[in-house]
């Protein structure tokens, strides 16, 4: 079994990974900043590439995180309301 972190990125182009994010795609620089993290999915739910996974509240913006792979949710390492930033370790997703 293969196991993918979910991270907050740092800044809108990944260094490494397959994130994907809103985000990224509105050049938004996260390093630095602090955000609220609120889940869409639940621990041990299956998931799909592409598939929303959680949001990032972030002074009145909301960004969503998209599951990088298909896999299950098998580790949630920040709770509903939980203060975040770019780096943040959020889950991992459980690939067989």
């Amino acid at each position: 079994m293969k196991e993918i972190e979910i991270r907050v990125p740092e800044s809108a182009v990944p260094k490494s990974g397959p994130y994907k994010c809103k985000c990224m795609e509105e050049g938004v620089n996260l390093s630095g900043k602090k955000g609220k993290v609120f889940w869409i999915a639940a621990l041990n739910d299956n998931v799909k590439e592409g598939e929303l996974l959680c949001e990032i509240e972030l002074r009145k913006k909301v960004f969503e995180i998209l599951s990088p792979c298909d896999g299950t949710l098998a580790r949630i390492d920040m709770e509903d309301g939980d203060e975040c930033e770019g780096g943040s370790l959020l889950g991992i997703i459980a690939q067989t």
